[in-house]
């Protein structure tokens, strides 16, 4: 069980350095920083711990590695996707705006 405590101790450990990383580098003009969305934390959580896992038991341990591959791989898929996502929304927007400027345009008169 002493080797459980040591894996949580190191994983939390990279957790809130990265953590840290993040907030410190996208601090806005307020002093606040926008956050990583819940799929994100849950993944380099899991990262951390299969590191930990590395480090703590076999730096050759095929699973971990495969498990951090995996872990990635899932990352950038999903992180894909809600970019992707986020460019569908912009052009929908875009073009219904195109569209109500078309039918009510605006008269503006110069003086």
């Amino acid at each position: 069980m002493s080797n459980f405590y040591s894996l949580t101790n190191l994983s939390q450990t990279l957790n809130a350095i990265m953590l840290q990383h993040y907030h410190d580098i996208n601090k806005k003009e307020d002093g606040s920083s926008s956050s990583l969305p819940p799929f994100m934390l849950e993944i380099l959580n899991r990262i951390s711990f299969d590191l930990a896992t590395l480090m703590d038991n076999d730096y050759a341990d095929p699973n971990a590695w495969k498990s951090i591959a995996a872990y990635a791989e899932l990352a950038n898929n999903l992180t894909t996707e809600q970019k992707n996502l986020q460019q569908q929304q912009q052009q929908e927007v875009s073009e219904l705006t195109n569209e109500t400027s078309k039918k009510y345009p605006t008269n503006k008169k110069e003086d």
